[in-house]
């Protein structure tokens, strides 16, 4: 009995609570016409039937709206200074504007960009910039985006693929870490967004395991305007090992066997194609000592037989190119 009790208590608070529940709303769109004057967007997740006793701010003026002003079906209400009952001015170059706590600013020192003519302010997670106004539907990406690309290279040149490239990264609930946009490098270490024109200097950020992480700061983007990065050179962090780039499942170096050796051991490696291929060994200075295989050599396993009759005791490294794409390299040692 006392749990019926306790359920119906909280069903009638909970009636309560949402008849005087006070709208939820966000500055969704904000657009400056040809003469300037200014058409502010609202959205509301739960509608109610009127909005009433609210206030619009700026930096220089004030004023309530007039009576009987009402969200549409789909959650919209537009305003302009004909929902005022006075004259409200807010300056199309910068300007901090309020409804009832909700705020957005914007223009010369402060987080967002004002809108250029022809321009609006939408939201989206972020404020980005529309060069199609859309007041009184759903926010769109059309002639809303930007493209960025460029090329991701090691330092001796080599492109790297499947770094993951990273647009404005945030934190949810300062747990969860997630990117407004996001893409990968492809074979050729390129990659392509195609984004939202963010109304705030954006950061790109560029990572992948055996790799520093590298950032680009403070990117201005514009709607309907590309950015080429050109190329973008990524470091191995220290004492990582640098794996194979590109079809890593169908490239392959295997351990020389025997190893340690005296005179001859055997190395084997799996091309997926016919690429250029280089096989060279160093010593311990970094002097190239040895080619065994230099030329385009032909898809599939092969297996070079290394003689180091003339070579001293001690640990060699023996490297591997093919292409643009595959590069690795692993110890041999030889004992006399």
């Amino acid at each position: 009995m006392k749990y019926y009790k306790f359920l119906l208590i909280a069903i009638l608070m909970s009636n309560s609570l949402l008849a005087n529940m006070v709208p939820f709303f966000s500055i969704t769109e904000l657009y400056f016409d040809s003469e300037n004057n200014w058409h502010i967007e609202l959205r509301c997740i739960l509608p109610e039937e009127k909005f009433e006793g609210y206030f619009l701010k700026s930096k220089s003026d004030s004023s309530s709206f007039i009576s009987g002003l009402e969200f549409d079906e789909s959650g919209f209400l537009l305003l302009d200074n004909s929902s005022m009952a006075e004259p409200v001015y807010i300056d199309k170059n910068g300007d901090n504007i309020e409804i009832d706590g909700e705020r957005l600013s914007f223009g010369p020192g402060e987080k967002y960009k004002a809108p250029q003519d022809g321009q609006s302010l939408c939201l989206y997670g972020e404020y980005y910039l529309d060069n199609s106004p859309t007041l009184g539907h759903e926010n769109d990406r059309l002639d809303a985006c930007c493209t960025i690309s460029g090329n991701l290279k090691d330092s001796t040149d080599n492109p790297i693929d499947s770094v993951k490239v990273c647009l404005n990264k945030y934190t949810y609930y300062y747990h969860f870490t997630y990117c407004r946009d996001s893409t990968y490098t492809d074979t050729d270490g390129y990659f392509e967004l195609h984004p939202l024109a963010y109304a705030y200097p954006s950061t790109l950020e560029f990572t992948k395991d055996q790799y520093d992480t590298t950032k680009i700061d403070s990117l201005n983007l514009d709607p309907d305007s590309t950015y080429n990065l050109g190329n973008i050179t990524l470091q191995i962090k220290q004492g990582g090992i640098l794996e194979p780039q590109n079809k890593i499942s169908q490239f392959s170096l295997s351990q020389n066997y025997p190893n340690p050796f005296t005179k001859e051991t055997k190395i084997v490696f799996t091309l997926p194609e016919t690429l250029p291929t280089l096989l060279e060994v160093y010593n311990s200075q970094g002097q190239k000592v040895k080619t065994p295989v230099k030329g385009t050599i032909s898809n599939g396993k092969h297996e070079v037989l290394f003689n180091a009759g003339e070579l001293s005791s001690g640990v060699y490294i023996y490297k591997l190119r093919a292409g643009r794409y595959y590069s690795a390299s692993r110890k041999l040692i030889i004992t006399k």
